[in-house]
């Protein structure tokens, strides 16, 4: 598949398209949505990237949520919607990557906050191993 580059006119191919994925364990491509990069094509003579709107689903296991982008007038079969719900999954559609970034970036306090508390000491506790005399 080919399009054209919005800045100079000139044709590029697109990417590996990415379809669906799994949140948090497939590092990649959540790193790919977090960074911008996610189904993202860089005309070869401008640089210039441009993101290209397909429909996307992240299943997320822990918060059984699946999160689905896709351009307008595009949506998942009604099978895949039943099937999803049969699973325990409860559907949220966004309209673009940045909504689905933001949803992305608020499930990931479920995975930070619980590691603060080892890598950071209490607040009574001394700041080094090192006693000072």
């Amino acid at each position: 598949m080919r399009f054209t580059c919005p800045v100079d006119g000139a044709l590029k191919r697109s990417p590996r398209m990415v379809n669906a994925f799994r949140f948090p364990e497939d590092l990649r491509e959540t790193f790919d949505l977090l960074e911008w990069r996610l189904n993202c094509v860089v005309c070869p003579a401008c640089k210039e990237a441009t993101a290209i709107l397909t429909l996307v689903i992240i299943l997320d296991k822990d918060g059984k949520t699946a999160l689905l982008v896709g351009p307008e007038g595009v949506s998942l079969e009604h099978a895949q919607v039943a099937q999803l719900e049969a699973n325990g999954y409860r559907l949220e559609k966004v309209t673009d990557y940045d909504a689905l970034r933001l949803k992305v970036i608020a499930r990931l306090d479920r995975y930070l906050k619980p590691v603060c508390p080892v890598i950071l000491p209490p607040e009574d506790a001394p700041l080094s191993r090192f006693r000072v005399h």
